[in-house]
């Protein structure tokens, strides 16, 4: 087998999986924008964007202000939140399921509550949970998770005995060259470039990710999403609500003297 023989047969050996990623890969990219496109024109409640990116205390803040700017709840200094008597009123339920369930565990406490005391007790994260659970059970087909069949495992077998075949196939025709000569330096160097290549086709796979899930497209589409503004709170009552969130023993939320660091909301909300 002459040198010409042999880099074509690196060059292909190493082109036909590198061409079929690239083809996967368009592929892919014209779904994800398909699918985000589609999210886009369905809408998605930004609650539960925040739940399925693991932004749990932003979607905790978020909620609390709406509820806070709608008068149903109030905030003091301290952080700790109460419901006002128009949020003890059964017939007044927010629009939107999140506040929904953080209003009703505002209200089924006899005192004021802090929004981290929620949290830490779990009772929000499980609540918050299930609702993110039923929410991507309504979504629509297309945008659920789907099993997991057997076609990227048929792919990931053939492409590696094709590997497999090549690599032997690379190894033996430089085996044939050894030890080299000047002529053969050019061949041997373009086989050795193919076999490095096809070493680092899996890594390339695993980035790449051919066959993503239709989770994976629905969290980056979410990731996009920010959290609800609650216009007509103010910057105020947001860090009110920040500091609700934080634990009551945290050292950032211990009262420094009045003299060193005076509390800029001394009064309740």
């Amino acid at each position: 087998m002459d040198h010409s023989e042999l880099i074509r047969l690196s060059l292909r050996a190493a082109l036909i999986p590198c061409a079929a990623l690239a083809l996967l890969w368009a592929a892919r990219w014209w779904r994800n924008r398909l699918v985000a496109r589609r999210l886009a024109a369905h809408g998605v409640d930004p609650y539960y964007a925040l739940l399925l990116t693991d932004r749990q205390d932003e979607a905790v803040v978020a909620a609390a202000a709406e509820l806070l700017a709608a008068g149903l709840v109030e905030v003091d200094a301290e952080g700790e939140v109460r419901p006002t008597a128009a949020g003890r009123d059964p017939g007044r339920t927010p629009d939107r399921r999140a506040p929904a369930l953080l209003l009703d565990l505002v209200r089924g406490r006899h005192y004021p509550v802090r929004l981290g005391h929620l949290v830490a007790n779990g009772r929000l994260p499980v609540q918050f949970q299930a609702f993110a659970l039923a929410y991507t059970r309504n979504l629509p087909r297309w945008a659920q998770a789907r099993e997991r069949g057997a076609a990227g495992c048929l792919v990931t077998v053939l492409y590696l005995y094709y590997a497999a075949v090549h690599y032997g196939m690379l190894l033996g025709l430089l085996t044939d060259l050894a030890p080299y000569g000047p002529d053969d330096l050019p061949a041997a160097g373009t086989a050795l470039g193919a076999l490095a290549l096809l070493a680092v086709l899996p890594t390339v796979w695993r980035r790449i990710r051919p066959r993503p899930d239709r989770a994976d497209r629905v969290r980056a589409f979410c990731a996009d999403i920010g959290a609800p503004v609650a216009e007509s709170v103010g910057a105020r009552r947001r860090t009110l609500l920040e500091r609700s969130l934080e634990p009551a023993d945290c050292p950032h939320c211990a009262d420094a003297p009045t003299w060193l660091a005076p509390d800029p909301f001394p009064a309740a909300v």
